[in-house]
């Protein structure tokens, strides 16, 4: 089909499709991997939120667990001491709990079983008021108006502690002889403020017997307003699942402490639990992208879940719009490459089917020329011998008309070379196309660099988090220190009332507890260390892989420049054809200049003729050799029309006569 095509259609068609082709290959190739590398961040980001939030959560709730743990261990030991005579400082230091964290503790307490304390619950009954059971069990909380009050174990109470459902926070602990956690819950405070609660319990053991729990009460409400303030991409949320499988938080509200529906984030939730790691997937139906991060509940063996969820449409929004932007100016460069090319094929074809005409009128000129030398010497045969010196110059205008044949024979000769030189320099160019592709497919190896430096320092960030880890390690042990101090300072206050004056002897404590504390500052120091020496390292990484980053952009730079060189190389062997042209051009000029000298010779044999009239009868055996050897003339101008047929059919088309 393309045959019958004029030559600078066919040369357009094939250059604009080779771009085309490429240009297609690299949008396709550009969205693909710009595709990928913006989803592989996006699920980097939520890994990294839903692991950082889920260990800054179990940060929380295991510090309520290790302050429930120590108070445990602490009245475990006052009463294998039997240091047990004063409730009151029981009192004080499951308040200075409550109020060590004011806006994530809202209560704790202590209860013992009947009598288990100091045996004298009976003692205590309705000191608080008729409803006061005597039991050794107080909670201490905060009020409606932020002050903190003591609510003793009521006799209603007293039997709901042992009656499943109600007295779960008791019962399991009790049962089990392990730390427990109930599920969050809702809860009215008496001025009608509502707050979502859990409570961590620890039971307190003395030689394999239980004795009750230590609890701490926190308060959900910061921790939900934490996880609602997730929101990666601006479109991204997050829900935060209880061991049981009921939403605690959630953007929509109507779910909140409601059984979790989706099966495909149960089984993740069962597998993240069961190999305490983090857990993502996609969707059922694909268009999410679900970050599920084990929360551990102390020791009681129970875990929640966090889940980060973002929209995978949302995540590629931006690699879309970079698509339909690379088609929009790639259909605009092809549009100015085609109309360039077309001009440029307009250039080459027009000066070449001039020719071209021009070749194959002198064809038909000669070959009319031809059929009249031929009847000019079939008159001849009648013609006198006397024409003797008149076909001698007959003889000499036909060398002529050789020699001038010969003429146009290396003149075509020349234009066949000049063609191949032209046929060289479009392999050049060709050979110059595909060094501008390496040089591009270099830019992509440059970009696949930087995505490696930046995987680095995602792992050089861990790193930071193994740091604050650390010093969150340190925070505990100085609390731990503070509390621990706290207890002493106690002890020895109970033991110096119970000695009288003996108890003069306990200045020694006194000492030890100064020590304490001075270990609590030294604790502190090391923080401070610590803090600083994570910030310097922090700026390293961010100023070491700014430093990489620029040096690949730099390298990438590099190799557009090179690109734009191997372009220019194109151009000058597309500058080479053109001038390759124009030599084939001037030759086929000087084919129509031999043309002319053809005509002018045959114009002589003519003349010559006309004058072998009067002697024809003398000249009858030249005018049969002239016969021939126009006979042979009008076979050269056929063939001479019939390549020039040839030609004009490669410049206009197989179609065009």
């Amino acid at each position: 089909m393309l045959k019958s095509k004029h030559l600078r259609t066919r040369m357009a068609f094939a250059i604009i499709s080779v771009i085309t082709l490429i240009l297609v290959a690299m949008t396709v190739y550009n969205y693909k991997k710009s595709s990928a590398l913006i989803q592989e961040e996006a699920f980097g980001k939520a890994n990294y939120l839903a692991l950082n939030y889920a260990k800054n959560i179990e940060s929380d709730i295991n510090e309520a667990f290790s302050k429930a743990r120590s108070l445990a261990s602490t009245l475990s030991r006052m009463k294998e001491k039997e240091i047990v005579s004063n409730r009151d400082v029981v009192v004080e230091m499951i308040g200075d709990i409550v109020k060590s964290k004011k806006d994530f503790y809202y209560g704790s307490g202590t209860f013992w079983e009947p009598n288990a304390w100091d045996g004298k619950d009976h003692e205590h009954a309705k000191k608080f008021g008729a409803e006061d059971s005597g039991l050794f069990g107080y909670w201490y909380r905060k009020d409606g108006k932020g002050d903190y009050v003591l609510d003793p174990t009521t006799a209603e109470q007293a039997v709901k502690m042992y009656k499943p459902g109600d007295g779960d926070w008791y019962l399991i602990p009790m049962q089990s002889k392990k730390e427990s956690m109930i599920e969050p819950y809702e809860y009215t405070t008496n001025s009608g403020d509502k707050m979502v609660l859990t409570s961590p319990s620890v039971p307190i053991i003395l030689n394999g017997k239980f004795l009750g729990i230590t609890s701490v009460d926190i308060t959900l409400n910061s921790v939900i307003d934490l996880i609602n303030s997730i929101k990666p991409y601006d479109v991204g949320y997050a829900m935060l699942i209880a061991s049981d499988g009921n939403v605690v938080s959630h953007p929509n509200k109507d779910l909140v402490m409601k059984p979790l529906a989706d099966e495909l984030m149960k089984g993740l939730i069962k597998k993240s639990n069961e190999e305490k790691k983090v857990e993502d997937s996609l969707s059922a139906d694909g268009k999410d992208y679900i970050v599920i991060a084990p929360i551990k509940l102390g020791e009681s063996g129970k875990y929640w879940s966090l889940i980060v969820i973002i929209p995978v449409d949302k995540v590629l929004a931006g690699s879309i719009t970079l698509a339909k932007t690379q088609v929009l100016f790639s259909i605009l460069a092809l549009i100015i490459v085609s109309l360039i090319i077309y001009f440029l094929a307009q250039s080459i074809a027009k000066p070449l089917s001039v020719s071209s005409d021009s070749v194959h009128q002198t064809g038909i000129d000669l070959y009319a020329n031809s059929e009249k030398l031929m009847k000019v010497s079939e008159s001849l045969s009648s013609s006198s011998t006397e024409q003797s010196a008149a076909l001698v110059e007959t003889a000499t205008a036909m060398d002529e008309i050789n020699a001038m044949v010969q003429a146009n024979t290396s003149a075509a000769r020349r234009g066949r070379e000049a063609s191949q030189d032209s046929r060289s320099a479009a392999l050049e160019g060709k050979n110059a196309t595909e060094e501008m592709i390496r040089s591009i497919q270099d830019i992509r190896e440059s970009t696949t660099k930087i995505s490696e430096q930046t995987n680095k320092s995602n792992i050089e960030v861990q790193e930071i988090l193994t740091i604050f880890q650390a010093i969150s390690d340190k925070t505990k042990v100085i609390n731990d220190i503070v509390f621990q101090t706290k207890l002493l300072s106690f002890n020895a206050s109970v033991e110096a009332a119970r000695a009288g004056e003996q108890g003069k002897g306990f200045s020694v404590v006194a000492e030890e507890v100064g020590k304490l504390a001075e270990m609590s500052g030294h604790s502190s120091t090391e923080i401070a260390d610590l803090l600083s020496s994570s910030t310097e390292k922090v700026e390293q990484i961010i100023q070491k892989n700014k430093a990489a980053t620029e040096g690949l952009v730099v390298e990438a730079n590099q190799k557009v420049k090179a690109g734009i060189q191997t372009a220019e190389v194109c151009t000058e062997a597309l500058e080479k054809i053109i001038i390759g042209s124009d030599q084939v051009a001037q030759l086929v000029e000087e084919i129509f200049s031999a043309s002319e000298q053809q005509a002018a010779g045959v114009a002589e044999v003519s003349k010559a003729i006309a004058e072998l009239e009067v002697q024809a009868q003398s000249n009858s055996t030249l005018a049969q050799e002239a016969a021939t050897s126009a006979q042979i003339v009008n076979q050269k101008s056929d063939a001479l029309k019939t390549v020039a047929n040839e030609l004009r059919s490669v410049i206009e088309g197989s179609a065009k006569e």
